[in-house]
Order: C-alpha cells, then sequence, then structure tokens
C-alpha cells in the first residue's frame, strides 16, 4: 500500500523527482529468515564465492558483483527525501517483508485467480487500430481525484 500511496502523494502534492520508497529500518537477512520461517544459513562475506559452489554444478556460471555484495552486505535504501517531501509510510521494513510473505502464503494456500476480463480477438484488434479509439488520456487531475 506504501507504493500505491507514494505515487498518489507525489501527483497529488506536485512533487518531482526521483525517489526511493522503502518502508523505515534496515533489516538484516537473519531476521527475514526468520520472518520467512527459514532457517539460517551462515555466509562469511570474504567466502561467498566459494559458497556459491553448488549453483556452478548446475551451470551457474558467476553472479554478477552486485548480486555478490547483495549477499554479502545486505541492502538499506534512504527514504528521507520522500519523507522530506511529507510522506508518510504506514509500513517499517520489517512490517513490509511481514506482509509480503504472509500474502505469499495466502497464494500458495489458496491460489490466485485473476478474473481479469479479456476481450475476444477482434475486439482487441479494434481497440488497438481503429482511428475511432481516442488516444492517450487526460492528464491527472489531483481535483477530479475520487477517494471514496
Amino acid at each position: 500500500t506504501d507504493v500505491v500511496r507514494s505515487m498518489i502523494f507525489v501527483l497529488d502534492n506536485d512533487v518531482g523527482g526521483v525517489y526511493n520508497v522503502a518502508g523505515d529500518g534496515l533489516i538484516p537477512w537473519s531476521e527475514v529468515v526468520a520472518i520467512c520461517g527459514k532457517r539460517r544459513f551462515p555466509l562469511v562475506p570474504n567466502l561467498t564465492e566459494a559458497a556459491l559452489w553448488p549453483l556452478r554444478q548446475f551451470g551457474v556460471r558467476a553472479l554478477p558483483e552486485e548480486y555478490l555484495n547483495l549477499l554479502r552486505y545486505g541492502r538499506g535504501v534512504d527514504n528521507s527525501r520522500l519523507k522530506n517531501a511529507g510522506f508518510s509510510y504506514a509500513y517499517t521494513s520489517a512490517q513490509a517483508v511481514q506482509a509480503f510473505i504472509e500474502s505469499a502464503r495466502l497464494r500458495n494456500t489458496v491460489g490466485s485467480h485473476s478474473d481479469t476480463y479479456r476481450y475476444e480477438r477482434d475486439v482487441e484488434q479494434f481497440f488497438r487500430h481503429s482511428p475511432a479509439v481516442v488516444r492517450g488520456a487526460p492528464p491527472y487531475d489531483r481535483r477530479r481525484r475520487n477517494d471514496g
């Protein structure tokens, strides 16, 4: 929800630029693994290459350096620029991981049914190519947005 809320925020407040959207707080891999309910495999940073030896046996030649650094050190994101613009996050980093894991488990349990409507092929072709179809949407107008 924070991602969608942040997009609405920048549109409603005429905030321009590039922003990181991430919950507050750093979360170490050990905590992510605990939230996932999995067992942790300690990985010493300078032995990452050796730990990836089993992958090479399955044809994975090399991982890009940025992936190796992610495994070695984790990742932190500075979200202060969007907060300084007035946005407040609903989830911390740990809460975001927890919500993601819960939704993934729910999808695995009940499945994911996407009942999206699909047009028949002829109708789809009409929408894509007919000069009668108006192209482009009007610019976003926050005054006309209905918050429900």
